[in-house]
């Protein structure tokens, strides 16, 4: 349909239908060699993409993406540097309990977003996210109830970045501390680098290596997604019999 008004198309990734319809129309697609042992593609691998194909087509300022760029890229080469004991120690205090994920408006709640996918779908493990200021609201008022069970079972993670807003990393402090007893224990981690792509990168390689390092605790192959392939293929059979088509 955006071609059909005369947009200008870019495949990023892509798979199966979309990348054979890339090269049906001549699109540029940017693509790179998949890991079989996993569906799901690293925000590292699609977000250069899509921005520098946004920067081309004027959507953001010229030559600032490269920078940012080349900024995540140097973080993540010296995170991946460092030795894994961070993301078994990590692993060890989440243990079974289900992690809270916070993070300040921004980077942060889309870090916590992300963080929360991973767990689910390479631990296969529940995990909530929340972002402010709703979670100094939400959050903070269901723990009125169940803290003797929720003390067993949920630990709070606070995702900051050196550029939160004062105010929210005020109100991720003030929500640890009234929730701290109902809570199974609180983490804080931060990201580093310069710059908000290489902040959301670095804590994306962080929330990768946690669930992969809680999947190696119970002795699981982080890689497939076997429910959520039973949703596709129930979804997908549901279209093939007449119903509405619900999923992409």
């Amino acid at each position: 349909a955006a071609a059909q008004r005369g947009a200008s198309v870019v495949v990023v990734l892509g798979g199966a239908r979309l990348e054979a319809l890339s090269h049906e129309s001549g699109w540029p697609l940017l693509t790179r060699k998949r890991d079989p042992r996993s569906s799901r593609a690293d925000l590292a691998a699609v977000l250069p993409g899509a921005l520098l194909a946004a920067e081309r087509f004027g959507a953001l300022v010229d030559g600032a993406v490269s920078e940012s760029i080349v900024a995540a890229a140097r973080q993540l080469e010296a995170r991946s540097a460092q030795p894994p004991d961070r993301s078994s120690a990590l692993a060890a205090r989440i243990g079974r309990t289900i992690p809270l994920i916070e993070g300040a408006r921004g980077v942060g709640a889309v870090a916590a977003m992300r963080w929360k996918s991973l767990v689910n779908a390479r631990a296969k493990s529940l995990a909530i996210a929340a972002g402010q200021p709703v979670a100094s609201v939400e959050e903070v008022s269901g723990f009125g109830q169940n803290g003797d069970v929720t003390r067993q079972l949920v630990t709070l993670v606070l995702l900051r970045t050196p550029g939160d807003l004062p105010a929210d990393v005020l109100r991720l402090r003030v929500g640890a501390e009234l929730t701290e007893e109902a809570l199974a224990g609180v983490l804080e981690i931060e990201a580093s680098g310069d710059g908000p792509l290489a902040h959301l990168l670095d804590l994306e390689w962080t929330g990768n290596a946690l669930a992969d390092a809680l999947a190696a605790r119970e002795d699981l192959d982080p890689g497939p997604a076997p429910a959520a392939d039973a949703v596709r293929a129930r979804l997908y059979t549901s279209a093939r019999t007449g119903r509405e088509r619900v999923c992409g």
